[in-house]
């Protein structure tokens, strides 16, 4: 059990050792419901400020983050909204976008 536990952990355990950013994505979807996913910023919540950090986001994040709204199923065709995500530069292969 101490194992199972320990394993579940993990991940948060990873994360809290970590500075996050927040990633501003543009998100536009056209009739035919194809996305397309654009980072519009990225914010050091830390800071208490809203103004853009230089943090290179890497193409496969991107990617990631768009395929995960195109999966969403209450994707309306013809929409223009925006979203975000936490990054951590130290692991980029983490995508924790909400819903």
């Amino acid at each position: 059990m101490m194992a199972v536990t320990a394993s579940l952990l993990t991940p948060s355990l990873a994360w809290a050792e970590h500075h996050r950013y927040s990633v501003i994505f543009e998100v536009t979807v056209d009739a035919e419901r194809h996305v397309a996913v654009a980072v519009s910023k990225v914010i050091d919540p830390a800071t208490g400020s809203t103004d853009a950090v230089a943090v290179k986001v890497p193409d496969s994040y991107v990617e990631a983050a768009r395929r995960k709204i195109a999966a969403r199923a209450d994707l309306k065709a013809n929409a223009h909204f925006f979203t975000y995500s936490w990054f951590d530069p130290d692991l980029p292969d983490e995508m924790n976008l909400p819903g």
